[in-house]
C-alpha cells in the first residue's frame, strides 16, 4: 500500500514540476489544458488502485480487472471537464478557454456539493433495489448486476470527482453551490443559490487530502460493512439461491 501511495504522490507532484520548470508551458493554452485534464485522469487512476488495495488488501495489484476499474475511474475524472464545453455552448477549445464563468462561478460539474448528493442518491437507489426481488423474483440476475454496478459507482465517482475538484482547488478553491428554490413569473425567472467558494488550497493540504481520501473512504466502507453486514443480503432471497448475495459496497 505504501508503494501505491508513493505512485499517487508522484502523480500529484510530477505534473506540477513539469509546469514550474516550463516543460509544459502555460502560455500554450491548448497543450496546458490537455495536460491538465490527463493529470486528473492519472491521479484518479492511482487513487482508485490505492483505494481498492486499502479496502481489500489485494494480492494482485495490477490485475486486468483492477486496471479496467482504475481506467474507468480515470475516465470519469477526465470527463468532468466537459461542463466547460456545455457552459460555453461550443466544442471549440479556443472558445471554451476564453469563456468567462458567470456570476455563480465554476461550471456545474465542478460544484463539490454534488459529491455527497450523488453518493447519497446512488445509495438510496441501492437500498431500494435490495427489496425489488420480492416484487420481481424472476429478474434477480439483472438486479444483481445493477447492484454490483452501483456498488462500484459510489466510491468510483467519489474518488473521480473529489480528486478532480481538489486538484483544481489549488488554483481556484473549492466551490459549493446548493440549489434552494426557483421563482417563476411572467417577467422574471430567478434561481436562488447558497453559494460558497473557498480560497485556493495550500499545496501541502492538496497533497495531504489526495493521499488520505482513498484509505479514509476504504475505512468508512469497512466500518459500514462491519456494522450492517447482517442487512447486506437481498431481501426475499433464500440462502440456497444460485446467485451470490449482494453486499452493500
Amino acid at each position: 500500500m505504501i508503494l501505491i501511495a508513493f505512485y499517487l504522490l508522484i502523480a500529484c507532484v510530477f505534473p506540477d514540476i513539469l509546469i514550474n520548470c516550463d516543460v509544459i508551458s502555460k502560455k500554450n493554452k491548448y497543450i496546458f489544458a490537455i495536460f491538465d485534464n490527463l493529470t486528473h485522469g492519472i491521479i484518479a487512476f492511482f487513487s482508485w488502485i490505492y483505494y481498492r488495495e486499502a479496502e481489500s488488501h489485494l494480492h494482485e495489484i495490477w490485475s486486468f480487472s483492477l486496471i479496467m476499474e482504475a481506467l474507468l475511474c480515470a475516465f470519469f475524472s477526465c470527463i468532468i471537464d466537459i461542463d466547460h464545453f456545455i457552459c460555453a455552448k461550443s466544442f471549440n477549445i479556443k472558445t471554451v478557454l476564453d469563456y468567462r464563468q458567470d456570476l455563480y462561478g465554476r461550471p456545474f460539474l465542478h460544484n463539490s456539493a454534488l459529491i455527497p448528493f450523488i453518493a447519497i442518491l446512488l445509495f438510496i437507489l441501492l437500498k431500494w433495489l435490495k427489496f425489488m426481488p420480492k416484487l420481481l423474483p424472476k429478474n434477480y440476475g439483472i438486479l444483481y448486476l445493477l447492484c454490483n454496478a452501483i456498488e462500484f459507482l459510489i466510491p468510483c465517482l467519489i474518488i473521480a470527482m473529489a480528486t478532480h475538484h481538489i486538484r483544481d482547488a489549488i488554483r481556484r478553491g473549492l466551490t459549493f453551490k446548493f440549489f434552494l428554490c426557483r421563482n417563476f413569473n411572467l417577467n422574471n425567472h430567478q434561481r436562488h443559490f447558497f453559494f460558497l467558494n473557498t480560497n485556493p488550497l495550500p499545496y501541502f493540504l492538496y497533497i495531504t487530502l489526495l493521499i488520505f481520501i482513498p484509505p479514509c473512504l476504504a475505512l468508512s466502507v469497512k466500518i459500514y460493512s462491519f456494522l450492517f453486514i447482517q442487512q447486506s443480503h437481498l431481501s426475499g432471497i433464500s440462502q440456497n439461491s444460485k446467485y451470490k448475495p449482494i453486499h452493500l459496497i
